[in-house]
């Protein structure tokens, strides 16, 4: 795989530490095969340390399969620190983000409330102005602390993946292994 990002489409975004990308690649390859996709496309980004991935799996579901792999054998994700499901891909230009958001809206409930989160690399896009853009299309309430939902906009360069979460649906494998080993701690004390 060249290290100069040519994947135009992907659906799975992964962070590791930098320098570690080639490790995370293989890692991610062996996860995703075990759960059912043997042919994933991986690729580094401009961006060290981060990664991004095609995988023919629906990605809210491979975030999900990660947190349970991770309770069952903790070892085994030794590079990869975040995965970030997206589903949508568009320039970084505020109007297609706006129109991507606005697509993401009738997914939302009526009664939902949601946030925007946004990690922005590589642009000379103000955070500000793409927050307002996703924001404007939506029309449910926000709730900045304790949303239903999660609109997340990841900023590469001149792309952008957008993403309609719950808030459960980042895999962080430092936190997860973090409440593992609280949790196998307070039972111990019992």
């Amino acid at each position: 795989m060249n290290t100069e990002a040519t994947l135009i489409d992907f659906n799975l975004l992964v962070s590791t530490y930098r320098g570690c990308e080639n490790g995370a690649i293989q890692e991610l390859k062996s996860l995703l095969n075990d759960i059912g996709d043997s042919e994933p496309l991986i690729e580094k980004t401009r961006m060290s340390g981060l990664i991004r991935a095609k995988t023919a799996l629906e990605p809210v579901q491979v975030v999900a399969r990660f947190r349970i792999m991770l309770k069952e054998q903790p070892w085994i994700f030794r590079y990869i620190l975040r995965a970030v499901p997206v589903m949508k891909i568009v320039r970084a230009d505020l109007d297609e983000i706006r129109r991507a958001a606005g697509e993401l809206e009738a997914a939302i409930g009526l009664g939902e409330t949601f946030r925007i989160t946004l990690e922005k690399r590589g642009s000379a896009l103000r955070s500000q102005e793409i927050i307002e853009s996703a924001a404007s299309t939506i029309h449910r309430r926000v709730d900045l602390g304790n949303p239903d939902r999660i609109v997340l906009v990841e900023i590469l360069g001149n792309q952008a993946g957008l993403s309609l979460i719950d808030p459960t649906a980042i895999f962080s494998s430092v936190k997860e292994k973090r409440a593992l080993w609280q949790e196998t701690s307070q039972n111990s004390d019992l």
